[in-house]
């Protein structure tokens, strides 16, 4: 794992950029901090990054600052580590859509700051507008921030970029062909049938900075380079009709969960060297030691304060072990088997009822198939209907 980096890439709304080396390259992620008399933090990063997002955001402000911690979907990269800053920022709260704070905020340990759409957040001289964008590019309780004074849009998995992320700030608009590349090589897009329009909405903001979680910023016609990205997708769902969606063949899917585990292992063997504890040093926020968790590695929550032990922790699995999709899906095993013990036994699912339609009775010699308590269960004899 790199070193993290912050640079301002508007007006006191600072870039945090961690990159990790990957075998096919490296990826980067971004947080951003918007420093004002109530900081909020777009994005956590990885729970295992939290040591060095929590290092970075030192100088620029105290942590004990922090007022919201804000993310656009529920992913790890997004909020997984938003329960450790809850722990160090008394103040904090979590912000994002309804529908997250719906179906997820039971996760937190803490109560959400639930925006609706187009709702304003005041934080001072700053001030930030969450916009809903359903499954945009993924995750039905998507959104985004905008800061309207500076015309910034904290626009999450969109035009994500590969590498490092050196560059904090660029102004070309050929870097599009990049994150298009990316895309098209790595589809992590829903191709909602709706995309034209919701970019048309975060386009009518008329951003003059793009913050993207992965890779660079840009400072460019935010306006334009959305409908391109509009037209590109619109050019390229079109086509579906013709050609098949690249995750349709089995074996780029596999290679799409390949390069996530590839991801989280980098992470882990970085956050276990810089570790003392035998788990990795993951414990509850409170400090106290986590109990055994059935989340796999990398499919890790913001809410997930618990963690696995050594012997039952995925990550430990080398990737050569990992070559079948079975089991790779191995952590479902025992819910499926606690789901199979609680379903009752039905053996009268296909079997004829003890009193037909008609109200006849079935002779005894055709119930043999019944057990006695099916056979003698008053619910089953129907009486007979009118005619």
């Amino acid at each position: 794992m790199g070193a993290t980096h912050v640079d301002e890439v508007a007006d006191r709304i600072y870039r945090i950029n961690t990159a990790v080396e990957i075998p096919d390259g490296a990826f980067s992620f971004n947080q951003y901090l918007i420093a004002d008399d109530e900081p909020l933090l777009f994005h956590t990063g990885p729970r295992r990054l939290f040591p060095s997002v929590r290092d970075a955001i030192a100088p620029v402000l105290p942590l004990e600052r922090l007022r919201f911690v804000a993310f656009s979907h529920y992913e790890s990269d997004e909020c997984g580590a938003l329960n450790d800053f809850l722990a160090v920022a008394s103040r904090a709260e979590p912000v994002c859509g309804r529908i997250n704070a719906l179906v997820n905020g039971d996760s937190f340990d803490r109560p959400a700051r639930a925006l609706a759409d187009g709702e304003e957040l005041p934080l001072g001289h700053h001030r930030v507008r969450w916009l809903d964008m359903p499954h945009l590019p993924h995750a039905w309780e998507c959104g985004y921030l905008f800061e309207v004074r500076s015309r910034t849009l904290l626009c999450g998995d969109l035009f994500t970029q590969p590498g490092d992320g050196a560059r904090p700030l660029v102004t070309s608009t050929q870097i599009l062909e990049e994150s298009e590349a990316f895309r098209r090589r790595l589809d992590y897009y829903s191709h909602t049938a709706h995309a034209r329009t919701l970019l048309a909405r975060l386009a009518a903001t008329e951003p003059a900075t793009l913050a993207c979680m992965h890779g660079s910023a840009w400072r460019v016609d935010g306006a334009a380079l959305l409908g391109a990205l509009a037209d590109a997708l619109t050019a390229e769902d079109g086509a579906f009709s013709t050609r098949e969606h690249p995750l349709q063949h089995r074996r780029v899917l596999l290679q799409c969960v390949d390069a996530g585990i590839r991801i989280e292992q980098v992470l882990q063997s970085s956050f276990s060297r810089s570790s003392g504890s035998p788990c990795g040093g993951l414990v509850r926020s409170s400090g106290a030691p986590a109990k055994e968790s059935t989340y796999p590695s990398g499919h890790s929550s913001a809410g997930s304060r618990t963690t696995a032990s050594p012997s039952r922790r995925t990550s430990t699995v080398s990737v050569s072990k990992r070559n079948s999709f079975g089991r790779r899906t191995a952590w479902l095993r025992p819910v499926q088997n606690t789901l199979a013990r609680r379903t009752p036994h039905r053996p009268f699912a296909h079997a004829p009822l003890t009193t037909p339609p008609s109200g006849e009775q079935i002779p005894p010699d055709r119930r043999g198939a019944w057990p006695d308590s099916v056979r003698q269960s008053p619910s089953l004899h129907r009486p007979a209907r009118r005619s």
